[in-house]
């Protein structure tokens, strides 16, 4: 019982771990393609303004 209980807190923990691992690869994978479109929509927007008369 006592191993059974080691090895469900230890699986739960390593869970969470890879959770959060994932949450936060994820979350730079969201802040880099964020950054990468504003970026462009500026350049759109200067270029859109740049060819208006």
């Amino acid at each position: 019982m006592d191993y059974y209980n080691y090895h469900v807190l230890h699986t739960r923990a390593m869970g969470s771990w890879l959770s959060a691992d994932i949450k936060g690869i994820y979350a730079r994978l969201l802040a880099e393609i964020g950054t990468g479109l504003s970026a462009s929509n500026r350049e759109h927007v200067s270029e859109a303004q740049s060819t208006r008369p």
